[in-house]
């Protein structure tokens, strides 16, 4: 979320948190930024234990329903690095 997110990954969590408490639509998908970075969000609430009166969850509709219907067993991700 910060224009140098790749490099400086400070500069990235601070823009990351910081639009978790903004209303602005972000990414491809113009959602709020709890839901655009679903997983990004998850974690961070978890290692910094975020306090729900300051940053309340947000509904997902978009994501709940994507979801419910992702009827899989198993995920597997291969990572590629380019050289």
């Amino acid at each position: 979320m910060s224009a140098n997110g790749k490099t400086d990954p400070v500069a990235e969590l601070a823009a990351t948190l910081a639009q978790f408490f903004s209303a602005e639509l972000v990414a491809r998908s113009r959602q709020p930024a709890q839901c655009a970075f679903i997983a990004r969000y998850h974690w961070l609430k978890e290692q910094l234990k975020f306090d729900p009166t300051r940053l309340p969850p947000l509904a997902c509709e978009r994501f709940d329903r994507w979801y419910a219907d992702f009827e899989v067993e198993a995920i597997s991700l291969i990572f590629h690095r380019h050289s």
